[in-house]
């Protein structure tokens, strides 16, 4: 918790000084090839003053940020095998952020189908199921 909230105010404010924007946003690209590489591509980035890409560098001072302080939180060493690991992780976390805000419209689009399908047979197994049969009782001898 220590670290997340670490990073994102870093990033926060960081991001404003070096006037990056690092919100993530669909590609708007067609084919699922295309958005994946554009989505991987574009994780460890962000965008300028002038709209151009670059190295996201508030979110990589953020994540240091956030094992520092996390770490000495914990009582920890800072050691350079710890740093690398934490880094590692966190690239990972990117390029998963990446690739759900890519795909996160079409994840809502199939939830809300599925969702509306699943409402419509629980609608027609409701109908068809009529309350006036009887139930047969046996009874035990």
């Amino acid at each position: 918790m220590v670290g997340r909230i670490t990073s994102t105010t870093i990033e926060l404010g960081l991001g404003g000084l070096l006037k990056e924007d690092i919100r993530r946003r669909p590609s708007g690209l067609t084919g699922l090839h295309r958005r994946v590489v554009f989505a991987l591509v574009h994780a460890p980035l962000a965008r300028g003053p002038n709209g151009e890409w670059r190295p996201a560098y508030s979110r990589f001072v953020g994540t240091a940020g956030a094992f520092v302080v996390s770490s000495e939180w914990a009582g920890r060493p800072i050691t350079t095998n710890r740093m690398a690991q934490s880094f590692g992780w966190s690239l990972t976390d990117y390029f998963q952020d990446a690739l759900f805000t890519e795909f996160e419209p079409d994840m809502k689009r199939f939830g809300a189908r599925l969702l509306k399908k699943c409402r419509w047979n629980q609608t027609r197994m409701s109908r068809t199921t009529s309350p006036d049969i009887p139930v047969s009782r046996t009874s035990k001898p």
